[in-house]
């Protein structure tokens, strides 16, 4: 009858939207897997793949909760809920399930409280190697928005989050998007949020990658420091259930002086005068020496990133 024929319609529904969800779930975790297979010759690719859905599931769950409970407690809760509950909670559950031991140092070189003026924000510039590197920065526990790849937020589950936390979305290669990543770091930084950025803008854990200027310049312009971080991923990352990752935080680096008024600062470099952009430059050079070379010391002697010394 009419009820049967609800029903069965209904549960091809279900169904239906259930290998959907199974479908993006895979896909994604295949896509994970794919950028790790670049970092790691050796990878257990089952785990990769586990982790990949285990770790979607998980934040859909989070970013959920966030959502209905958001919905009640307005919108700053949010954020503060999604940039600290969901994305420590998460990476502990997902270190514990599928890593050894997570070795982290350095916290109080993390501004803690920015967003209630307790102290000034930063920009922090961590070393980027491996998926893994965001499950270890969000460990940092500080009050700090983050520059994402506008890819991630397609990860379901993940992308929500990142969302809620108003991470920055980066377009890689599109000028425009990177003008308004920078123009969003901007507001982020007046709202008292500290920003999180991969200076070396993709990840690369067999070769040490330079530093790229923009949050270097943009540290000079809002005369913020920078906090150097250090990821320490070892070859075992994807074959052992007992390897020791590592995360360690800098002494904050501070910005030269202002080389011109704000509002020249903030020019493109083909809009600033020769004089400007020399200046400019100078002080870049100058503080990303500093900040890359604190982040190199944490490696080991024997380290392949220190082997070409």
């Amino acid at each position: 009858g009419p009820a049967g024929a609800a029903s069965s319609m209904m549960m091809y529904l279900i169904a239906g939207l259930g290998a959907l969800m199974g479908f993006m779930l895979l896909g994604a975790a295949f896509m994970i897997d794919s950028q790790e297979s670049k970092q790691f010759h050796k990878r257990n690719v089952a785990k990769v793949l586990l982790f990949g859905v285990v770790w979607q599931i998980v934040a859909i769950c989070y970013a959920f909760t966030i959502y209905v409970a958001g919905f009640f407690r307005g919108l700053e809760w949010r954020r503060v809920a999604a940039s600290h509950c969901a994305a420590e909670g998460i990476s502990k559950l997902m270190t514990a399930l599928f890593f050894g031991e997570v070795v982290v140092e350095g916290l109080e070189h993390i501004p803690q409280g920015s967003i209630k003026g307790k102290c000034g924000p930063a920009i922090i510039a961590p070393n980027h190697s491996s998926m893994v590197d965001v499950l270890l920065c969000a460990m940092l526990a500080g009050d700090f928005t983050w520059v994402a790849k506008s890819t991630v937020f397609l990860v379901p589950g993940v992308g929500q989050c990142l969302y809620l936390a108003g991470t920055v979305p980066l377009s890689r290669g599109k000028k425009s998007s990177a003008m308004q990543m920078l123009e969003g770091c901007r507001k982020a930084l007046d709202d008292g949020w500290s920003v999180l950025i991969y200076p070396q803008g993709t990840r690369d854990r067999l070769s040490w990658r330079p530093w790229k200027y923009g949050a270097f310049k943009l540290a000079i312009e809002k005369q913020v420091p920078i906090v150097p971080v250090s990821i320490i991923l070892p070859d075992d990352t994807w074959t052992s259930g007992s390897c020791k990752l590592i995360i360690k935080a800098h002494p904050p680096v501070a910005p030269p002086k202002p080389v011109g008024p704000t509002e020249e600062m903030i020019l493109e470099r083909k809009e600033m005068s020769p004089e400007l952009w020399k200046k400019m430059d100078a002080a870049i050079q100058k503080m990303t020496k500093k900040v890359e070379s604190a982040s190199f010391s944490a490696f080991p002697k024997d380290h392949r990133f220190r082997k070409s010394e």
